[in-house]
This record gives C-alpha cells, sequence and structure tokens, in this order.
C-alpha cells in the first residue's frame, strides 16, 4: 500500500505558517623485522602446541562439498563434524592430564583451541620430558613450541606501474583499482579511522584483545595498509596505495610491541578464510598480506608455512615478506619460506637490493628453492601513520603490501585467476634485476602490474562532447564510441546513459563505431529541470570504457535546483543540496514533509534530515515532497521524495 501527500494551495499555505512558526520553538616500525638470534625464540614458558590427527574443518569442508550438493545437509554435516572435533579436543586433554602424574597435572593449561586451518590447542607448563609421551599417543599428529613472530608511495607505486593500471577498465567498465577485491592483513591492527583508509575498511578483530575492534597500538599495520588501499586523501592524493578501491579487512594478531605467537597467527588466518565462521572457507577474502616473520631462518615443511600453503589451496593469494635477516644466505624467514606464497625481497628507488633483505635459498626434502619469489619497492616508504599524517619506513614489510595490491589489481581485471597463475603471470612480467633469470636476491626481479594484467589491446575510446547545458526538446548527444586498437572487428557496441538522482537509465545503443559525430538523440522534454549526468559506455573484445559528463537540462526560469535522493530508507539519514543554475551554493528554508510524521525544517545550502519511521506495518512506502523557500527573494522550488518501509 501507498500513500500520496496531495491538497490544495489553501491547505499548503496554512501548513507554511504553522511549520515557520514551530521553528521558532525548536533547536537548529620498522618492518616486521626479525632479529639475528642464532636459537630459535618461543612466547612463554614450556609452551607447546599440540597437533591432532583428525582433518581441520576446513579441510573437511572442501572435501564433502564435492560430494554432498544440498545446502541443509551440508551444513548440518559441517555442524556435526564440529562438534565432534570439540569431543576429540576434549578426551585428548583428559588423557594428557591421566598421562601426567604428581604436582605436574596441576600446573598444566590449555589455551587456543583451534579447529578450522589447524587441528590442535596449546598447552603451557608441559615439562619437556612428556613431549615424547604426547607424540606417542594415537590421537596426536605433532608436538611442537610456539613460534614466536615479531614485526619485520609517492614514488614507489609507479615503480611498479600500479597507477598506469588504474587507467584500465576491467569488463564491467570500472577503472581497475582493486573495486570488489577483498584483502586480508594480518599485522599489529590498523587506524581504520585515518582518513586515506576508512572508506576501505570492511571490518576485522583483535586476537590479542579479543575483541572486535582492531585499532593499530604500534603503528606497523597502518603503514602496511596505507601501502595497500590508502585513497590519499590526507596528502591530497600524493600517497595513494596500489589498490585504493579494494576492500580491507584488519586482524590484529601482534601486540603493541609487534610480538605475536602461533595462536594468535592461525586464529588470523582462520578468520580470513572464513569471516563468518560458520565452517565453509568458501567466503574466503581475495589476497592475503603477511608482513611479519620468526626470529630465524624457517623451512617450507615447518607448521607455519605448511599452513600459508594450505591457505593458496582454498584460493587465496598470499603475499608474504621475506624477513630483514640479509644478506645471509639462506635467510628467510617464516611464512616467507611457504612455497606457494608470493615471497618478497625489498628494494630501493634505484632497484637496488636492501641490505637487510632476506636472501634465499630454502631447503626442503634435501631439495633447493630460490626465494624471494619477486621484489618490491621497501626503502624509506611514505605511508599512513597512527593518528593521521604519514611517515617513512623500510623492510619488506613495506614491500610486501605492494604485492598484494598488485594482486588485488589482477584479479578485478581478471577475476578467473587463480593463485597460482597470480604468482605465475607477476613472475613472468617482472623486471629482471641481478643476475640473469630468477635468482637468491631479487627472485624474478621487480613486478611490474602494467605488463601482468595482461589486456590483449588498448582500451576502446569513450568521449562525449555534448553541450554543459541542454534545453528541452531532441537534442543531439554528440561524441566518440571506437576501439583503441583501430581494428573495427574488436569494437562491440556503445550504449548512451542518463540519470538524475537514482539508477542509469539507458538512451541509446549501437553496434557502429562513431568518431566525433552524433551519438544518439535525446528527447528532454518531459524531463524535471536540474542536473543530470550522461554516461557513454563503449565496449570491445576485451575491455571497457566509460565517460561520464555533468549537464543541465531546461532551466527555464527555475533559480534553485535541488539535489536530493528521490527514494529513502525509513530512519536514514540523508542530504539536501541547494544550488543556482551556476551550481553556486543557495541557502534557504528546507522543508521536508511527509504523511503522518512532524515537519521537519532546516535552513542552509547543505542540510541533512533523517527520514522518519513508518508507523503503520501495512504501509509499504510514504511519498512525500521536499520544499525549498527563499522568501526574501520569492524563490521556491520542491521535490517529490519517497520514503520506503525497511522491511521491503
Amino acid at each position: 500500500m501507498r500513500f500520496n501527500l496531495s491538497g490544495n494551495s489553501q491547505i499548503f499555505s496554512v501548513l507554511i505558517i504553522f511549520l515557520l512558526v514551530s521553528t521558532m520553538f525548536s533547536s537548529f616500525a620498522n618492518s616486521l623485522k626479525v632479529s639475528n638470534n642464532d636459537h630459535t625464540k618461543y612466547i612463554g614458558n614450556n609452551e607447546y602446541i599440540v597437533e591432532l590427527v583428525d582433518e581441520p574443518l576446513f579441510k573437511y569442508s572442501s572435501i564433502i562439498k564435492k560430494n554432498v550438493k544440498n545446502s541443509v545437509l551440508f551444513r548440518s554435516k559441517i555442524d556435526e563434524y564440529r562438534l565432534s572435533l570439540l569431543d576429540a579436543h576434549r578426551k585428548t586433554k583428559n588423557s594428557i592430564l591421566s598421562v601426567l602424574k604428581g604436582e605436574n597435572k596441576h600446573e598444566i593449561v590449555f589455551s587456543h583451541d583451534f579447529y578450522g586451518i589447524f587441528n590442535g590447542f596449546c598447552i603451557k607448563n608441559l615439562p619437556k620430558s612428556f613431549i615424547d609421551k604426547l607424540k606417542n599417543l594415537s590421537f596426536v599428529k605433532n608436538v611442537f613450541p610456539n613460534y614466536h613472530f615479531k614485526v619485520a608511495l609517492d614514488e614507489s607505486v609507479p615503480l611498479i606501474n600500479a597507477d598506469k593500471v588504474w587507467n584500465l577498465h576491467d569488463k564491467s567498465g570500472r577503472n581497475i583499482r582493486g573495486y570488489g577485491i577483498k584483502i586480508a592483513i594480518l599485522d599489529t591492527g590498523v587506524d581504520y579511522t585515518h582518513p586515506d583508509i576508512a572508506d576501505s575498511y570492511a571490518g576485522g578483530y583483535d586476537f590479542v584483545n579479543n575483541d572486535d575492534d582492531p585499532m593499530d597500538d604500534n603503528g606497523h599495520g597502518t603503514h602496511c595498509a596505507g601501502i595497500l588501499v590508502g585513497n590519499g586523501v590526507s596528502s591530497s592524493y600524493k600517497y595513494v596505495g596500489v589498490a585504493p578501491d579494494a576492500d580491507l579487512y584488519v586482524y590484529k594478531i601482534l601486540d603493541n610491541k609487534g610480538d605475536a605467537g602461533f595462536a594468535e597467527f592461525v586464529k588470523g588466518l582462520e578468520a580470513a578464510v572464513d569471516p563468518n565462521d560458520d565452517g565453509d572457507p568458501s567466503d574466503h577474502v581475495d589476497v592475503l598480506s603477511l608482513s611479519f616473520g620468526t626470529e630465524n631462518p624457517g623451512s617450507p615443511d615447518d607448521p607455519i608455512s605448511l599452513k600459508v600453503d594450505e591457505v593458496v589451496d582454498m584460493g587465496v593469494v598470499v603475499a608474504v615478506a621475506a624477513g630483514n635477516l640479509g644478506p645471509t644466505n639462506g635467510s628467510v624467514s617464516s611464512p616467507g619460506c611457504s612455497l606457494k606464497a608470493i615471497t618478497v625481497g625489498s628494494v630501493n628507488k634505484n632497484s637496488e637490493i636492501a641490505y637487510s633483505s632476506s636472501r634465499g635459498p630454502v631447503e626442503y626434502n634435501n631439495e633447493s628453492f630460490v626465494k624471494p619469489d619477486v621484489v618490491a619497492p621497501g626503502v624509506s616508504i611514505t605511508s599512513t601513520s597512527i593518528g593521521g599524517g604519514y611517515i617513512s619506513k623500510s623492510g619488506t614489510s613495506m614491500a610486501t603490501p605492494h604485492v598484494a595490491g598488485a594482486a588485488a589489481l589482477l584479479l578485478q581485471a581478471h577475476p578467473d585467476w587463480s593463485p597460482a597463475k597470480v604468482k605465475e603471470e607477476l613472475e613472468k612480467t617482472a623486471v629482471d634485476l641481478g643476475e640473469s633469470g630468477k635468482d637468491n636476491v631479487y627472485g624474478s626481479g621487480l613486478i611490474n602490474v602494467l605488463k601482468a594484467i595482461n589486456l590483449s589491446s588498448a582500451p576502446p575510446i569513450a568521449l562525449l562532447t555534448v553541450n554543459d547545458v541542454i534545453p528541452k526538446g531532441l537534442v543531439n548527444i554528440n561524441g566518440t564510441a571506437m576501439n583503441g586498437t583501430g581494428n573495427s572487428e574488436d569494437f562491440v557496441n556503445y550504449t548512451v546513459y542518463y540519470k538524475k538522482d537514482d539508477g542509469w537509465i539507458k538512451i541509446f545503443e549501437d553496434t557502429n563505431e562513431v568518431s566525433n559525430d552524433v551519438l544518439c538523440q535525446w528527447n528532454t522534454s518531459e524531463l524535471e529541470s536540474g542536473f543530470y549526468k550522461l554516461k557513454l559506455d563503449v565496449r570491445s573484445k576485451d575491455q571497457t570504457s566509460i565517460f561520464i559528463k555533468n549537464v543541465t537540462v531546461g532551466f527555464d526560469d527555475q533559480k534553485i535546483f535541488i539535489s536530493a535522493p528521490s527514494k529513502v530508507v525509513e530512519s536514514t539519514r540523508f542530504k539536501v543540496n541547494l544550488t543556482d543554475i551556476n551550481k553556486t551554493p543557495i541557502k534557504a528554508v528546507v522543508i521536508l514533509l511527509v504523511p503522518f510524521s512532524i515537519p521537519r525544517i532546516k535552513y542552509g545550502s547543505n542540510v541533512e534530515f533523517k527520514a522518519p519511521v513508518i508507523l503503520n506495518p501495512f504501509l509499504d512506502s510514504l511519498d512525500g515532497r521536499i520544499l525549498v523557500f527563499r522568501l526574501s527573494e520569492s524563490l521556491k522550488a520542491k521535490k517529490p521524495i519517497t520514503v520506503v518501509n525497511k522491511r521491503i
């Protein structure tokens, strides 16, 4: 059911007087660096990780999903298996306590149960003499010490040609800036209130303090996030990240000193591959950025690197820092030793390797593997700082988000690419540095995103040359719609649209190229006078180009133009902007009239209203009006607005 606001001029005049009177009574660090100790350090006193033999939940989920097509049955099996893991943990802990005797039994502390990507738990105060006994239990797969992790643009982004990629378009016509790509960062948290980061922030969790506020208390994560997705608004767009339109998920696993253990690491991975925590990793993020590592060189077969390999197998591109243990050979830390992740070394603006950037190779099963895979800028990188502003930092930590952001650009352009394909293209198109071919200092070389994007042709040409002011009637829309290569066979079509407040409305579509001529005719006779947007969408076989132009239609004698949504949901806030024909702001009295609600009055050129609540549950919407008055000059204007019931 819909209710309309209507009435004669007398009722309207009385209402205005009432409103005017009523207003008298109302108020207006250094990069996740790894230290150069000779012996591996672990967190806590006699703290170990117990890994159980049963498959983790995510692996079980991926196995049964191939055979169980019914979603209800699939959900039931996931919940059933989760309960079986919980029961197995309980029985295992009881068995461990039964093995221990005397006072040791009462000193044992169990913590941090894992089920998703890793099946096991932490145990503290375990005497070393009992480790072998635990390993011999039939349901225990492995027991190992808890690992200790530490925190290991204006010139850097052009070095990898990311800024040139921003001018290209994906198959939907959007600029390739990371749109629609989900990136997760595991770090010290992020200052998500920073103006450069706020628009990209999509949520997260703090696994250090166990709350849903992953605010940075160190600075490292915020700096890395700016390299990833910073929009540069605080620097007048001087310091812009690699993928400024991507969505950023933040998982704080490192404390204010930049320290973390295996428990926080695993929990961060699980959150990234299963954000809604339903046991089904199909909603995983697209890209994962890891700028930290162990304090000593790692191995491809340690639990850290193996877990990252599993994340890649689930479909996530993982960029990970090589570490800062260079220039020693064989100094790559974990998870940088992961064979499936993209391991990143650091170079300066002259493409020279940073002295501290970790070198390969890494050893596995008596084989030697070249690491890092690629290098990226990581020396004196200016990026976002806690509390606003910018700061300069160096390390492979700074190089890693350059590669993670590059992966986001590639995935927007090629959403069907697998993590292996993204890694292959970044390596294949990298600028070879150092020794010829892939080496243990530069890997395959400095990434070149523009070349890796691998679009087969130049983008099509889209250009509108219509006047800024368009009269009422049948008018010509002039412009150019051509294929960028000059080969007409690659041209698909062009489409012209217009819109005022809401969605785009098609005017015309054609499959013939047009060069600086009439694209179509537009009948504006029945349109409301005001500001509009015109859009030209030109498609070739591989790409789409879009051109948008602001125009004014049928200004006639209208003196005030209202810019406001035509439809709003109840209880939501919206803005009303007032301008003249030259788009100069005009201050006036603005009145929101909606049936069954008290009229709302504001004064100004840019005012905000809150849509009233629809009290009648049987009404789908209410049709109201926005009225504007400037009594001193006898100026007035009106615009319809519909308030929609939020249940619709």
